[in-house]
């Protein structure tokens, strides 16, 4: 339905703008959401995505699978909603900003936890207490940390939740 933007750099040559492309499908996407179009939105959000992709614009493909995300949520499709989560990390690690990567990671546990998926959530806090490892950012892992070790717990792995607790000792003992 929608075609990429293009710029013509000679009589028969067509370049795509991908840039341009990526920021028409954020506008149509916040469109979508204000109509309440949610599974149109998410497409669109995909789309964009993949435009500021090929544009090699990392960050601004993980802003764009973080809004795909909200309208999963907005859908109630956990499945998908954690899908663009998990890219939407991917994208923002890529670029250099574990921070931003960390807090998506935190709103797709929560929403773990409210759905009553205890071994999602525990992966995502898993994942954001290693983005935290990464930047050597010790006081900010205690509550993922904690957190994993509860989901853990909830979803009755207690094998990865010693492992969890075990690496919560390592960290404080240090």
């Amino acid at each position: 339905p929608f075609k990429p933007y293009s710029k013509k750099t000679s009589m028969f040559k067509w370049k795509p703008e991908w840039e341009e492309a990526g920021q028409e499908y954020d506008k149509a996407g916040a469109c979508y959401k204000l109509c309440k179009e949610y599974a149109k939105g998410l497409n669109v959000y995909e789309l964009a995505a993949d435009a500021h992709e090929k544009a090699t614009d990392m960050y601004h493909a993980g802003s764009s699978f973080e809004k795909g995300a909200e309208m999963a949520q907005e859908m109630k499709d956990g499945k998908k909603m954690f899908e663009f989560c998990k890219l939407a990390a991917d994208k923002y690690e890529r670029n250099g900003t574990p921070a931003a990567a960390a807090t998506v990671m935190e709103k797709a546990a929560k929403a773990a936890d409210k759905l009553g998926d205890f071994r999602r959530s525990g992966a995502c806090y898993l994942k954001v207490v290693d983005l935290y490892e990464t930047e050597e950012k010790i006081r900010q892992m205690r509550v993922p940390l904690e957190k994993a070790a509860g989901a853990c717990i909830k979803a009755q792995d207690y094998v990865q939740a010693m492992t969890v607790l075990e690496k919560q000792f390592a960290l404080f003992t240090k």
